[in-house]
């Protein structure tokens, strides 16, 4: 589900996804809200809906987790016009940086920011977040037994920031609905989107796409 916005260098359109905006709200209302009584502050600051190097985010925005869309595939085990896309998810979190001798009391973290939201992802909703509708989104399903995480630490110079990598593959709606917001330029992804050589993620022109007459 992408949108299509402006704000990018001349000739270009930016596209959005509302899908992700609804998973990353979503994520960080709902970890935050269940860590706050063990931790003291909220554990998510930082949210990018793309892959984003370590090195690129603020220090001020750690601790940060990045959502982006990492494989997609069809659900043969549905008639093409339901319009479902199996779409394996990734989420990347960093952790601020911390000396080596701090690492027993930081490393377990990590664990604990995704053990608060793998639930949270698997039931689609949360209690704190009453208003988030996943369903309302398009996101319909979770692959149960399929979501994976890696722990990690990225290095720095006398400094360390523990991590994690985590994949979850979700049930999406491949058609678009006009987003809450009231962007009046949208598009489908059963659509015609000509993407030019090296700049990956840009619409160029769309059309649609009618589906196959059976005979």
């Amino acid at each position: 589900m992408l949108i299509l916005d402006e704000g990018v260098p001349k000739g270009w359109a930016a596209v959005t996804d509302p899908q992700l905006q609804t998973l990353m709200t979503l994520a960080r209302r709902g970890v935050n809200n269940d860590l706050m009584p063990f931790v003291g502050r909220d554990v998510i600051d930082g949210c990018y809906q793309h892959p984003i190097p370590l090195e690129r985010i603020a220090s001020s925005k750690l601790p940060a987790l990045a959502i982006w869309r990492h494989s997609e595939r069809g659900r043969a085990d549905l008639p093409w016009e339901d319009r479902q896309t199996t779409v394996i998810v990734r989420f990347d979190y960093y952790m601020q940086p911390i000396g080596l001798d701090k690492m027993d009391a930081m490393w377990p973290l990590p664990q604990l920011v995704w053990r608060a939201l793998w639930p949270t992802m698997r039931d689609r909703s949360h209690p704190a977040v009453p208003e988030v509708s996943l369903d309302d989104a398009g996101i319909y399903e979770v692959t149960h037994g399929q979501e994976s995480v890696q722990y990690a630490f990225a290095p720095g110079k006398s400094q360390v920031f523990p991590a994690f990598q985590a994949t979850i593959p979700f049930s999406f709606d491949s058609t678009l609905r006009p987003p809450a917001s009231g962007l009046d330029k949208f598009l489908r992804l059963d659509t015609d989107i000509v993407l030019p050589d090296g700049i990956p993620g840009d619409v160029h022109a769309t059309e649609t796409v009618k589906p196959p007459q059976t005979p």
